[in-house]
């Protein structure tokens, strides 16, 4: 049950409007009634204001459950996002570090790569060479 600010207001300027003290301040001893109408007024309106506020005592405890429920509930769906982000940091940080790895590999095979290349570019230089020269001594040998 959820109770508005003027809910609460009302209610006690409704007990405020109803008090004894405001409309029938004590009366001293000498002056002492014995008239049982104005005590069962008083005692009525003491009633009527316990009531009262028994009620908005009962509505505000029920109010600070729910409000306490709601926290409690806000407070693990919260844990439960800090959780899911760590898991997510964490797997984050693990993709980073594999591509950092896949990255330095690549680079590792790219180096071999092109020290391959210019191997058989060298090679492929000397096959020609040696080719030109066989050719040479071979029209020698031929004349």
């Amino acid at each position: 049950m959820e109770m508005s600010y003027d809910t609460y207001t009302n209610a006690i300027q409704n007990i405020r409007s109803t008090s004894t003290l405001d409309q029938n301040p004590p009366i001293k001893p000498r002056e002492r009634r014995s008239d049982n109408g104005v005590l069962n007024d008083t005692m009525e309106r003491n009633s009527t204001q316990s009531e009262t506020l028994t009620q908005l005592y009962s509505a505000l405890k029920e109010e600070s459950n729910q409000l306490q429920t709601n926290y409690n509930s806000l407070t693990a769906e919260r844990d439960q996002l800090q959780t899911n982000y760590n898991s997510l940091t964490a797997e984050r940080d693990q993709l980073q570090t594999n591509y950092n790895s896949l990255t330095a590999e690549r680079d590792q095979l790219q180096t071999n790569y092109n020290t391959l290349t210019a191997e058989r570019d060298q090679l492929q230089t000397n096959y020609n060479s040696l080719k030109a020269e066989r050719d040479q001594l071979q029209r020698k040998l031929g004349k």
